[in-house]
Protein backbone atom coordinates (compact mmCIF):
# COMPACT_ATOMS: atom_id res chain seq x y z
CA UNK A 1 0.00 0.00 0.00
CA UNK A 2 2.79 2.42 0.89
CA UNK A 3 4.62 1.68 -2.35
CA UNK A 4 1.49 2.31 -4.44
CA UNK A 5 0.68 5.51 -2.54
CA UNK A 6 4.19 6.77 -3.28
CA UNK A 7 3.69 5.96 -6.97
CA UNK A 8 0.10 7.09 -7.57
CA UNK A 9 -0.94 9.33 -4.60
CA UNK A 10 -4.36 7.63 -4.60
CA UNK A 11 -5.22 3.95 -4.11
CA UNK A 12 -8.32 1.84 -3.59
CA UNK A 13 -8.58 -0.99 -1.07
CA UNK A 14 -11.33 -3.54 -1.51
CA UNK A 15 -12.16 -6.96 -0.06
CA UNK A 16 -11.23 -9.95 -2.22
CA UNK A 17 -14.72 -11.32 -1.57
CA UNK A 18 -17.40 -8.68 -1.29
CA UNK A 19 -20.79 -7.43 -2.39
CA UNK A 20 -22.43 -4.11 -3.19
CA UNK A 21 -19.27 -2.08 -2.58
CA UNK A 22 -19.11 -2.84 1.14
CA UNK A 23 -15.71 -2.16 2.71
CA UNK A 24 -14.23 -0.42 -0.36
CA UNK A 25 -12.16 2.64 0.56
CA UNK A 26 -10.05 5.21 -1.25
CA UNK A 27 -6.87 6.60 0.29
CA UNK A 28 -5.40 9.90 -0.90
CA UNK A 29 -2.03 11.43 -0.01
CA UNK A 30 -2.79 15.03 1.03
CA UNK A 31 0.84 15.84 1.88
CA UNK A 32 3.92 13.97 3.15
CA UNK A 33 2.33 13.05 6.48
CA UNK A 34 -1.42 13.40 5.95
CA UNK A 35 -3.78 10.87 4.40
CA UNK A 36 -7.50 10.96 3.63
CA UNK A 37 -9.67 7.83 3.94
CA UNK A 38 -12.86 7.98 1.87
CA UNK A 39 -15.70 5.44 2.26
CA UNK A 40 -19.16 6.14 0.82
CA UNK A 41 -19.69 9.85 1.72
CA UNK A 42 -17.45 9.76 4.81
CA UNK A 43 -13.91 11.17 4.82
CA UNK A 44 -11.41 10.79 7.67
CA UNK A 45 -7.91 12.29 7.86
CA UNK A 46 -4.93 10.56 9.50
CA UNK A 47 -1.74 12.48 10.27
CA UNK A 48 0.81 9.73 9.74
CA UNK A 49 1.18 6.52 7.75
CA UNK A 50 1.36 4.46 10.96
CA UNK A 51 -1.95 5.95 12.17
CA UNK A 52 -3.44 5.33 8.72
CA UNK A 53 -2.38 1.69 8.62
CA UNK A 54 -3.41 1.01 12.23
CA UNK A 55 -6.89 2.39 11.51
CA UNK A 56 -7.26 0.40 8.28
CA UNK A 57 -5.99 -2.79 9.90
CA UNK A 58 -8.42 -2.46 12.79
CA UNK A 59 -11.46 -1.41 10.76
CA UNK A 60 -11.02 -3.41 7.56
CA UNK A 61 -8.07 -5.79 7.24
CA UNK A 62 -8.25 -7.76 10.48
CA UNK A 63 -9.35 -11.25 9.43
CA UNK A 64 -10.20 -10.19 5.87
CA UNK A 65 -8.27 -10.52 2.62
CA UNK A 66 -7.96 -7.23 0.75
CA UNK A 67 -6.37 -6.08 -2.47
CA UNK A 68 -4.87 -2.65 -3.08
CA UNK A 69 -5.01 -1.02 -6.50
CA UNK A 70 -4.09 2.19 -8.24
CA UNK A 71 -7.05 4.60 -8.23
CA UNK A 72 -8.19 5.22 -11.80
CA UNK A 73 -8.98 8.79 -12.85
CA UNK A 74 -12.39 7.75 -14.15
CA UNK A 75 -14.39 9.96 -16.46
CA UNK A 76 -17.37 11.82 -14.98
CA UNK A 77 -20.92 12.75 -15.85
CA UNK A 78 -22.18 15.91 -14.16
CA UNK A 79 -19.21 15.72 -11.80
CA UNK A 80 -19.96 12.11 -10.76
CA UNK A 81 -17.91 8.99 -11.44
CA UNK A 82 -19.42 6.33 -13.65
CA UNK A 83 -18.58 2.86 -14.93
CA UNK A 84 -20.01 0.46 -17.49
CA UNK A 85 -21.60 -2.87 -16.57
CA UNK A 86 -20.91 -5.27 -19.44
CA UNK A 87 -22.59 -8.67 -19.64
CA UNK A 88 -20.39 -11.29 -21.30
CA UNK A 89 -21.97 -14.70 -21.93
CA UNK A 90 -20.87 -18.00 -23.41
CA UNK A 91 -22.55 -18.95 -26.67
CA UNK A 92 -21.47 -22.46 -27.63
CA UNK A 93 -17.66 -22.04 -27.75
CA UNK A 94 -17.31 -18.27 -27.90
CA UNK A 95 -18.08 -15.31 -25.65
CA UNK A 96 -20.51 -12.64 -26.78
CA UNK A 97 -21.54 -9.29 -25.29
CA UNK A 98 -25.27 -9.29 -24.50
CA UNK A 99 -25.73 -6.03 -22.63
CA UNK A 100 -24.07 -2.76 -21.60
CA UNK A 101 -25.32 -0.13 -19.16
CA UNK A 102 -23.70 2.88 -17.50
CA UNK A 103 -23.99 3.29 -13.72
CA UNK A 104 -23.52 6.86 -12.48
CA UNK A 105 -22.35 7.08 -8.87
CA UNK A 106 -24.29 8.99 -6.23
CA UNK A 107 -22.90 12.41 -5.36
CA UNK A 108 -19.66 12.27 -3.32
CA UNK A 109 -19.32 8.50 -3.91
CA UNK A 110 -16.25 7.29 -5.81
CA UNK A 111 -17.84 3.92 -6.75
CA UNK A 112 -21.10 3.28 -8.61
CA UNK A 113 -22.50 0.51 -6.39
CA UNK A 114 -24.72 3.27 -5.03
CA UNK A 115 -25.96 4.39 -8.45
CA UNK A 116 -27.90 7.62 -8.86
CA UNK A 117 -28.74 6.95 -12.52
CA UNK A 118 -28.64 4.18 -15.10
CA UNK A 119 -27.95 5.17 -18.71
CA UNK A 120 -27.32 3.53 -22.03
CA UNK A 121 -23.77 3.93 -23.30
CA UNK A 122 -25.01 6.31 -26.00
CA UNK A 123 -26.80 8.50 -23.44
CA UNK A 124 -23.69 8.56 -21.24
CA UNK A 125 -21.42 9.68 -24.07
CA UNK A 126 -23.76 12.57 -24.78
CA UNK A 127 -23.23 13.78 -21.19
CA UNK A 128 -19.59 12.87 -20.65
CA UNK A 129 -17.27 15.57 -19.28
CA UNK A 130 -14.51 14.94 -21.85
CA UNK A 131 -14.45 14.25 -25.58
CA UNK A 132 -13.73 10.64 -26.52
CA UNK A 133 -14.85 8.53 -29.47
CA UNK A 134 -17.75 6.20 -28.65
CA UNK A 135 -17.14 3.78 -31.55
CA UNK A 136 -13.53 3.20 -30.49
CA UNK A 137 -14.55 2.77 -26.83
CA UNK A 138 -17.32 0.28 -27.68
CA UNK A 139 -14.91 -1.75 -29.81
CA UNK A 140 -12.27 -1.81 -27.04
CA UNK A 141 -14.78 -2.62 -24.30
CA UNK A 142 -16.20 -5.56 -26.26
CA UNK A 143 -12.77 -6.90 -27.20
CA UNK A 144 -11.31 -6.60 -23.69
CA UNK A 145 -14.33 -8.28 -22.07
CA UNK A 146 -14.37 -11.14 -24.58
CA UNK A 147 -10.61 -11.70 -24.23
CA UNK A 148 -10.83 -11.56 -20.43
CA UNK A 149 -13.74 -14.02 -20.46
CA UNK A 150 -11.70 -16.55 -22.47
CA UNK A 151 -8.80 -16.27 -20.02
CA UNK A 152 -11.02 -16.55 -16.95
CA UNK A 153 -12.83 -19.57 -18.40
CA UNK A 154 -9.52 -21.45 -18.55
CA UNK A 155 -9.05 -20.96 -14.82
CA UNK A 156 -12.67 -21.25 -13.66
CA UNK A 157 -14.25 -24.15 -15.51
CA UNK A 158 -18.02 -23.99 -15.87
CA UNK A 159 -18.62 -20.23 -15.90
CA UNK A 160 -21.03 -19.07 -18.61
CA UNK A 161 -21.73 -15.46 -17.59
CA UNK A 162 -19.52 -12.63 -16.30
CA UNK A 163 -20.63 -9.14 -15.37
CA UNK A 164 -17.66 -6.84 -15.90
CA UNK A 165 -17.41 -3.37 -14.39
CA UNK A 166 -15.43 -1.28 -16.86
CA UNK A 167 -13.96 2.16 -16.28
CA UNK A 168 -13.22 4.71 -18.99
CA UNK A 169 -10.59 7.23 -17.98
CA UNK A 170 -10.38 10.82 -19.16
CA UNK A 171 -8.13 9.79 -22.06
CA UNK A 172 -10.49 7.09 -23.33
CA UNK A 173 -8.42 4.18 -22.00
CA UNK A 174 -10.39 1.12 -20.86
CA UNK A 175 -9.83 -0.48 -17.43
CA UNK A 176 -11.36 -3.61 -15.92
CA UNK A 177 -12.46 -2.84 -12.37
CA UNK A 178 -13.70 -6.36 -11.66
CA UNK A 179 -15.62 -9.33 -13.00
CA UNK A 180 -18.57 -10.94 -11.23
CA UNK A 181 -19.55 -14.56 -11.91
CA UNK A 182 -23.05 -14.09 -10.40
CA UNK A 183 -24.05 -10.70 -11.79
CA UNK A 184 -27.45 -9.13 -11.23
CA UNK A 185 -29.52 -8.75 -14.41
CA UNK A 186 -32.31 -6.62 -12.94
CA UNK A 187 -30.73 -3.29 -13.92
CA UNK A 188 -31.26 -4.17 -17.60
CA UNK A 189 -34.98 -4.75 -17.20
CA UNK A 190 -36.43 -1.45 -18.41
CA UNK A 191 -33.91 -0.57 -21.09
CA UNK A 192 -34.47 -0.78 -24.86
CA UNK A 193 -37.92 -2.30 -24.42
CA UNK A 194 -36.46 -5.06 -22.21
CA UNK A 195 -34.46 -6.38 -25.20
CA UNK A 196 -31.12 -6.55 -23.37
CA UNK A 197 -32.77 -8.20 -20.37
CA UNK A 198 -34.48 -10.75 -22.62
CA UNK A 199 -31.25 -11.48 -24.51
CA UNK A 200 -29.28 -11.99 -21.28
CA UNK A 201 -31.90 -14.36 -19.88
CA UNK A 202 -32.13 -16.21 -23.19
CA UNK A 203 -28.45 -17.16 -22.97
CA UNK A 204 -28.75 -18.00 -19.27
CA UNK A 205 -31.46 -20.55 -20.17
CA UNK A 206 -29.51 -21.87 -23.19
CA UNK A 207 -26.38 -22.40 -21.10
CA UNK A 208 -28.32 -24.20 -18.37
CA UNK A 209 -29.78 -26.54 -20.98
CA UNK A 210 -26.32 -27.06 -22.48
CA UNK A 211 -24.88 -27.96 -19.07
CA UNK A 212 -27.65 -30.49 -18.48
CA UNK A 213 -27.10 -32.02 -21.92
CA UNK A 214 -23.34 -32.33 -21.37
CA UNK A 215 -23.96 -33.84 -17.92
CA UNK A 216 -26.36 -36.42 -19.40
CA UNK A 217 -23.78 -37.35 -22.05
CA UNK A 218 -21.11 -37.85 -19.40
CA UNK A 219 -23.43 -40.13 -17.42
CA UNK A 220 -24.16 -42.16 -20.54
CA UNK A 221 -20.44 -42.63 -21.15
CA UNK A 222 -19.92 -43.83 -17.59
Amino acid sequence: MKKLLNSFQQVVLKPCIGQQGKGIIKITVLDDNTFEIHEKRTKIVKNSFSDLFSYIHEQYLNGNDYIVQQFININKIDGRFFDVRVMSQLHEDEWIITGKLVKVAAREYFISNRASRLLTLEEAFNEIDSHIYIDKCVFLIDKICKDASMILMKNYNGITIIGFDIAIDRYGAIWIIEGNYVPSTSMFYKFAGNKMYETINKYIVLNKKRKLLLSDREEEKN
